[in-house]
């Protein structure tokens, strides 16, 4: 549900000049291997530049940024989908699409890989009637699927193209996504409740991007990288907070 920003945002706060974002592996939107570490640290250090307030970005493997962000005032760039059970705003930046991918000559699939702390996509595989098996990253999950240990694997489409098409041979043409997707979402900054005031710079920021248009332009020019057919699909008109 959208909520207006009168409503969540604490205008009587002292803002401090570092907001602290904590940050898991998802080419092309958050990659620790990029100077600019991905394209949504990126719009977010945009959106505050001159703005006073410094953006520290943290990786870590998904169970640990989990613990992290519960245990501190912070912010985790990540879906509502994936995130652990609670009250919390997501101040959006663009979207995901998570599908089943596996090779086109495998009729049936079962076993399903998924990463390794994300419950709530487990327990979305079993009510679909799959069999997930954990698995550490992308990656790892790719040679699981290529060795036929695993059938397929869940993954949010434009992380997958990213390392199908960096650390694959000529097998990534026969990997594709099964059917329509498996689930959609918003993708960006999400605080707890009570830290909801984190925001206040940054809805600031967002929309001065949004004025001028440069919002869309940094996205893009990651995203013709990769997917040309629905760009559209990955670009917001509205970066009103979301509530879960």
């Amino acid at each position: 549900m959208k909520i207006s920003l009168l409503i969540l945002l604490f205008s009587t706060c002292l803002l401090s000049t570092e907001i602290n974002v904590i940050s898991v592996e998802y080419p092309p939107y958050m990659d620790s291997g990029r100077a600019d570490k991905g394209m949504a640290p990126k719009f977010i250090k945009a959106a505050m530049d001159g703005s006073g307030v410094d953006v520290k970005v943290e990786f870590f493997p998904v169970k640990r940024a989990f613990k992290k962000f519960l245990e501190s005032e912070s912010l985790i760039l990540a879906t509502m989908r994936v995130i652990p059970p609670g009250e919390y705003v997501m101040l959006p930046i663009t979207k995901v699409k998570s599908n089943i991918f596996a090779l086109k000559d495998k009729k049936v699939l079962k076993i399903i890989g998924y990463e390794r702390g994300l419950f709530r996509i487990e327990n979305l595989l079993k009510g679909k009637g799959y069999r997930p098996v954990e698995m550490a990253n992308y990656p790892a999950g790719l040679k699981m699927l290529l060795s036929g240990r695993i059938d397929g694997i869940q993954a949010v489409e434009l992380t997958m193209k990213h390392f199908i098409s960096k650390d694959l041979d000529e097998r990534k043409n026969l990997i594709v996504t099964r059917d329509r997707p498996s689930y959609e979402d918003h993708a960006g900054l999400i605080a707890k409740k009570k830290d909801a005031h984190l925001f206040e710079p940054l809805l600031a920021g967002f929309k001065r991007l949004q004025k001028t248009g440069e919002d869309h332009r940094i996205l893009i020019q990651d995203l013709q990288k990769i997917t040309k057919d629905d760009m559209d699909f990955y670009l917001l008109d509205d970066y009103s907070l979301i509530e879960n």
